[in-house]
């Protein structure tokens, strides 16, 4: 019997404080190195939900912590690459712990904050549009690559 498809999942959050999100500027990971993104973004690993891998990778890349019902789920995005497919889920985060630093440098050269109205120009172009998405109310799309 052939193998099934198997598409894969990550999580974006949208971490906000005084009316900024919180992007990286990513480094050494294979993925659209020297653009910004949403800081704390990761996959979702093996036996975890949507919000415990975000939770978890806030805390491994962030080193804040989150609690469980913080996260708000603002929109989900499936993006089809040549490869394959994964989807994303985009939460909204306003409350943690602690100031946000880099605890991955491998894979993160900087953090800042950035408003809505001017993001950098080198951000993910997927990620972006999907801001836009959810800041017209649009709760699912679909992206092929």
């Amino acid at each position: 019997m052939a193998e099934r498809f198997q598409s894969f999942s990550a999580v974006l959050p949208m971490i906000y404080k005084d009316g900024k999100v919180l992007l990286q500027l990513r480094q050494n990971t294979g993925y659209k190195d020297g653009y910004w993104d949403f800081a704390g973004s990761g996959h979702v690993e093996k036996g975890e939900t949507a919000t415990q891998a975000l939770i978890r990778e806030c805390r491994e890349e962030l080193g804040i912590s989150i609690s469980e019902d913080e996260p708000t789920l603002k929109h989900i995005s499936q993006v089809v690459f040549p490869e394959r497919t994964y989807l994303y889920f985009y939460f909204s985060v306003h409350h943690f712990d602690r100031i946000p630093t880099i605890q991955e440098s491998e894979k993160c050269t900087q953090l800042a904050w950035f408003s809505i109205e001017q993001l950098p120009e080198n951000m993910i172009p997927t990620h972006q549009a999907n801001l836009e998405r959810i800041l017209t109310g649009k709760f699912y799309s679909e992206i092929k690559l």
